[in-house]
């Protein structure tokens, strides 16, 4: 076992300690002397460390803080106008391909039916020399 003796920073063992007692006849059962710390020179030591500190100590200065929403804002600003205007020049050429359809279906539908309207046609030259039929042969 070591004991600090005094003040001092040097360690005594029990055989130095017990050696150094003055008497000797109080201690017989092996426990160790300590003798009543130096509060004023620890208090004293306690505070240089805390000057040495203090000197070392540099100042925070403060910057400006500025935030970033103002510029988010105008960017996220800029982002919606621009997917708005995506989304209609998207809907304008739908709308144009809806058009151009129903255009090509109207088509459609008027050519079929000038195909299905039935039309004289004109009896053409050489049919006119032809015999014709007599109501009365073809009545047995």
């Amino acid at each position: 076992m070591q004991a600090r003796k005094g003040g001092s920073s040097q360690w005594m063992t029990k055989s130095a300690t017990s050696l150094s007692s003055s008497s000797g006849a109080g201690n017989t059962d092996g426990a160790v002397v300590r003798p009543i710390p130096d509060f004023k020179m620890l208090h004293a030591q306690l505070g240089a460390s805390q000057a040495h500190r203090k000197e070392n100590v540099h100042l925070v200065t403060v910057q400006p803080f500025h935030w970033a929403t103002d510029q988010r804002v105008k960017r996220r600003r800029e982002f919606d106008d621009m997917v708005k205007e995506k989304l209609r020049q998207r809907e304008l050429l739908e709308e144009q391909k809806r058009k151009e359809m129903e255009e090509e279906e109207e088509r459609g539908m008027r050519e079929l039916r000038k195909r299905l309207i039935p039309k004289a046609n004109v009896v053409p030259e050489w049919y006119k020399d032809a015999p014709r039929k007599r109501k009365d042969e073809g009545a047995i």
